[in-house]
């Protein structure tokens, strides 16, 4: 048996979608025809874009943005604006035609983020686009590296001046100085011994070592 030509193929096609939707009674509609329950729906309805409709009709699966692309089929994929170097390590979607590699489309929480070629399949035109891309983003990196240590700097020097104005705040003035040391021993005295109730006592009178030991001796001679 012969191929069908396209034409063929199309015009069969088309006399079975027409027959089904208009003369074909389906039991789930009560008996009405596929064009007859679209005619009487009242949900309201809008248009998908073209470019999200097609993407909608692709495999998808699942990538993470490496540090030089994507990963997919054995293939480093990039885009020419550098969208993708911008989001290295996120989870994305990727939509494909699953006997094409000339390209993928990536989404980004739902959304539409780029699309992507082979890294080593790229125009010279994309080529070009690719690098003016990252040597932008490295420039904004720089930028923002040295706007960031302007701010470390200015607030380092802020903490320097907060310290030394609170050094300068506990600083005993030299005329004071003198009275330092009494007013430590005073205060030595009447917290050491604040924590039982009690008060300071007196000197203590030196003791007879040679007493002490005659007193806890026994008859025999042993202490006990």
């Amino acid at each position: 048996m012969l191929p069908l030509g396209l034409e063929t193929f199309a015009s069969i096609f088309s006399a079975w979608v027409r027959s089904y939707n208009t003369e074909h009674r389906h039991s789930e509609l009560d008996g009405r025809t596929p064009a007859q329950a679209w005619a009487e729906d009242v949900t309201a309805i809008f248009d998908v874009p073209e470019q999200q409709l097609r993407h909608l009709l692709l495999a998808a699966a699942p990538r993470t943005i490496g540090p030089r692309g994507i990963r997919f089929r054995n293939l480093t994929w990039v885009d020419a604006g550098g969208l993708i170097r911008e989001r290295r390590g996120q989870q994305v979607v990727i939509r494909y035609m699953p006997h094409d590699d000339r390209q993928i489309h990536v989404y980004l929480n739902g959304e539409f983020l780029a699309t992507c070629h082979p890294r080593d399949a790229l125009t010279g035109e994309q080529e070009e686009q690719f690098y003016a891309a990252a040597r932008a983003q490295e420039k904004q990196a720089a930028a923002q590296r040295s706007a960031a240590r302007k701010r470390g700097r200015r607030r380092l020097a802020t903490l320097s001046a907060s310290q030394e104005s609170a050094e300068s705040a506990r600083r005993i003035p030299a005329a004071d100085t003198g009275r330092l040391p009494l007013a430590q021993a005073d205060l030595w005295a009447e917290s050491s011994v604040s924590l039982l109730g009690l008060g300071p006592i007196g000197p203590i009178e030196p003791v007879d070592l040679a007493h002490l030991t005659h007193l806890d001796q026994g008859e025999e001679g042993r202490p006990w």
